[in-house]
């Protein structure tokens, strides 16, 4: 049986050094090779993609006036995404890329949400709050996603997906 069972989105600022990740980009597709993971024997699963939003902030003085810098990523981590090697084929592939790519849109609403950050003097806990909004989002819409297409099975319903975010991402990129 083919399912995904996505492994949850790691809740970290930035990955740790020696981790290998991917960064997302418009111009770049996962490859099953992308995907260097044992597969998880309690499941039937037939792929994982771990993906996560990764941000680093900092605030300044310019002059009287308080600055925020902000850098957010869509990261793809292939050493703990995996894919059965039986069940690799285009459509998974394609499915796959698509949780990638529905981090990405969210690594923009986070950019759009933290601009909306007013220049306070400690944004500590706002920030948090407004990343851990988002980043429920995400886990629900990734969670609808696999239910709507039934993991990739669903091709009418993984067009739309497909249509629907790369149209997004087709924008926020123009």
């Amino acid at each position: 049986m083919r399912l995904l069972v996505l492994l949850g989105f790691l809740v970290f600022f930035s990955p740790p050094p020696q981790e290998t990740v991917v960064e997302w980009s418009p111009q770049s597709r996962l490859t099953w090779e992308d995907f260097k993971g044992d597969p998880e024997t309690q499941t039937d699963a037939a792929a994982t993609t771990v993906s996560a939003l990764s941000y680093r902030f900092q605030g300044y003085m310019q002059g009287p006036e308080l600055i925020y810098e902000y850098h957010v990523k869509a990261l793809f981590f292939p050493e703990k995404s995996w894919v059965r090697p039986e069940l690799k084929d285009e459509e998974l592939l394609l499915h796959e890329q698509l949780h990638f790519d529905i981090t990405a849109w969210y690594a923009i609403k986070l950019k759009q949400a933290f601009d909306t950050i007013r220049p306070v003097k400690d944004p500590k806990e706002k920030i948090a709050a407004v990343y851990n909004t988002i980043r429920k989002e995400l886990d629900s819409v990734q969670d609808r996603y696999d239910r709507e297409t039934d993991f990739s099975r669903n091709t009418q319903e993984q067009l739309l997906w497909q249509s629907r975010v790369r149209t997004y991402l087709k924008n926020a990129y123009d």
